[in-house]
């Protein structure tokens, strides 16, 4: 790959990452009223899952620099891609409700690694107007997720359909991320 579109490619892999973060964060406002019906919990306890998930994106959010140092900007990526995948897996097969707020925990700690490695990424090698656009690019993802569940809702009448499409995204970005791998690092 020439030295020139080595950037461009990085790039591009950063705003979509950012799309498909922001795809899982969005799902659950939607999914939630069927979700607690379906697991016999109050529409309130939705709180017991913010919670989970946000300990989990700041766990991985302050360790994300010793994570970096040592795996590289390619192994956090990796990783916490195959957290977020397995936190979708998990939230489409559990049949209990205690596990929904450990299935927010796992979401976040795979969110929070992309989202704070792609930050000190873009941060070291791009401008600030890239930096901008790259939140844009979250903004893309959250709101096309609610467009994901409400399809699932009105078509199928079910919300796992809307996880399992956003699962098999979340899956490719894993894939560009190993397949790319070797370009996250200075040549």
């Amino acid at each position: 790959m020439s030295a020139a579109a080595r950037p461009v490619l990085l790039l591009t892999l950063c705003y979509i990452a950012f799309i498909f973060l922001g795809l899982p964060d969005a799902l659950l406002s939607i999914a939630w009223p069927t979700m607690s019906r379906e697991f016999n919990w109050s529409i309130e306890s939705l709180g017991t899952l913010m919670v989970g998930g946000t300990i989990g994106y700041m766990s991985t959010s302050f360790m994300a620099g010793s994570a970096m140092a040592r795996l590289g900007i390619a192994g956090l990526l990796i990783g916490s891609s195959i957290l977020t995948a397995i936190s979708l897996v998990l939230f489409i097969v559990t049949p209990y409700a205690w596990t929904l707020p450990l299935c927010a925990f796992i979401a976040g700690l795979g969110g929070g690694g992309i989202d704070a490695g792609l930050n000190a990424y873009v941060d070291e090698h791009y401008s600030e107007r890239v930096m901008q656009w790259l939140h844009a690019s979250f903004g893309i993802g959250v709101t096309v997720g609610p467009l994901i569940m409400t399809a699932s809702l009105v078509h199928l009448g079910l919300w796992r359909p809307g996880y399992l499409l956003v699962l098999a995204l979340v899956l490719l970005m894993l894939v560009a991320f190993i397949y790319f791998r070797g370009l996250w690092e200075p040549p």
